[in-house]
């Protein structure tokens, strides 16, 4: 897995779906593979709108 995503991951708990979108086009990545690496690293993905 490329440490770079894991690191970026990392920087926050809480991710959603427009973020997600960010990364994959960052990454070259499907967005439901991140969303996979979201997880699998105990982080939260939020579907939908970042609760105030």
């Amino acid at each position: 897995m490329n440490p770079n995503l894991v690191a970026r991951v990392n920087q926050q708990d809480d991710w959603t779906f427009q973020e997600v979108l960010g990364l994959a086009a960052d990454f070259n990545l499907k967005p439901r593979f991140i969303i996979a690496v979201i997880l699998a690293n105990g982080k939260n993905y939020i579907d939908g709108e970042r609760k105030a």
